[in-house]
């Protein structure tokens, strides 16, 4: 029997609430074979590596990241175009874009990742917390910031908002949802992230 790391408080030993089980199911993580075990109520939860990149795990680790950025709170979402091919050329437009919205005294602060459309041009979907961008404005700093003009800007529903949320964020890592082969395109898309954030999206509203 294992105790959860939840039994130890203080150094003081407490009955344990979760203990760790050999996995009987067909589909178990290779690399964490295990399920807990809720002592209260005798329910089985499949335990996790937390790869990515498990076979078994990494669609509920990928699920679980997109509802850790879909709670953030993210207000609108955006599609910039025309990203300079290479990846480190392509961060630095986007540091570049985001020291001029700020310079414009806007609060911006966003989880990204990086797509291909179908004849191999990089793109970006954001999630953005912090002021409404006018598209004008934003249209003008993707253009200076080495991107193309044209972009989209849209506000996420307010209604429901952490479910739909959660729909824009998936929809954010969705090249990576597709697949080992999708997955590790993503990746290598993105320098081995699967999505990006910035400092301060994680922080309360």
């Amino acid at each position: 029997m294992v105790e959860s790391p939840s039994s130890l408080v203080q150094g003081e030993h407490r009955a344990p609430t979760r203990v760790l089980r050999l996995s009987t199911r067909p589909e178990r993580c290779p690399r964490f074979p295990f399920d807990w075990l809720d002592l209260a109520d005798g329910d089985l939860y499949p335990g996790s590596c937390k790869s990515i990149r498990c076979p078994v795990c990494g669609r509920r680790e990928i699920r679980r990241r997109a509802w850790r950025i879909a709670r953030a709170g993210p207000q609108r979402f955006i599609t910039l175009t025309k990203l300079p091919d290479g990846y480190q050329d392509a961060r630095g437009a986007e540091r570049r874009m985001l020291q001029f919205l700020r310079r414009e005294g806007l609060s911006m602060e966003w989880a990204v990742a990086h797509e291909l459309t179908k004849s191999g041009q990089r793109h970006a979907h954001a999630l953005q917390r912090g002021d409404p961008i006018p598209q004008p404005l934003l249209s003008r700093a993707a253009a200076r910031s080495g991107m193309g003009r044209i972009v989209w800007i849209s506000a996420i529903r307010s209604d429901g908002a952490t479910a739909y949320a959660l729909k824009e964020a998936l929809g954010v890592v969705r090249y990576a949802t597709k697949g080992t082969e999708q997955l590790a395109e993503h990746l290598a898309l993105n320098g081995g992230w699967l999505v990006r954030t910035t400092k301060g999206y994680y922080r309360a509203a």
